[in-house]
């Protein structure tokens, strides 16, 4: 077989089986042949039984509970971040410099929020994108969205109200110290 999309549309002749690992373009795919019909024109692998390791990685696996205070698991990258005073956890603002400083909803130029701190301080820093994320400080309300504060750099769960403030989702509370932080860019000003 030369690729899925062959597997698929079943090219590569009616009757054709997959072994259970079977290279298919450069990767590695991982089949339950339960799933398989002796025709693959009529049946393919259901999405849940089919995995890609894509050059060698495995797929992307997020951990709901991260293991410590302060800890987080998703999708992070190295910023440079030219202010934080909160520290992990901090509400982040992509700035007009393509460096990172505190979200703020009372204020429409420190908004939107786009990562959370995962170091303290300034300066080359590990940011968090997207993913679960804990603080034992924290006392969320299970399943209540999360929204930037009024406050400089912090989350919180009652949306910004005052005339001129900045509205925006942030994520939703998973455990009372816990978060599942995947910003909407939206923004709504309070007028």
């Amino acid at each position: 077989m030369s690729n899925m999309a062959d597997l698929i549309a079943g090219t590569s002749g009616a009757g054709a089986t997959m072994n259970a690992d079977a290279d298919v373009s450069g990767n590695t795919w991982v089949v339950n042949e339960d799933d398989m019909s002796s025709d693959l024109d009529t049946k393919v692998p259901t999405q849940q039984s089919v995995k890609a390791y894509v050059d060698g990685q495995t797929p992307l696996e997020l951990t709901a509970s991260p293991s410590g205070d302060l800890t987080a698991s998703g999708i992070t990258t190295t910023m440079t971040v030219d202010a934080n005073t909160v520290g992990v956890t901090s509400a982040l603002h992509l700035d007009t410099d393509g460096n990172y400083i505190e979200a703020d909803a009372n204020a429409a130029a420190t908004m939107p929020c786009m990562a959370l701190a995962l170091e303290t301080g300034t300066g080359s820093k590990q940011v968090l994108l997207s993913g679960f994320i804990r603080n034992d400080a924290w006392a969320w309300t299970v399943g209540g969205e999360v929204y930037v504060s009024d406050t400089v750099g912090t989350l919180t769960q009652t949306a910004p109200s005052g005339s001129g403030d900045q509205v925006q989702r942030v994520g939703i509370a998973t455990h009372a110290d816990r978060l599942y932080f995947n910003p909407d860019l939206t923004v709504i000003e309070i007028a």
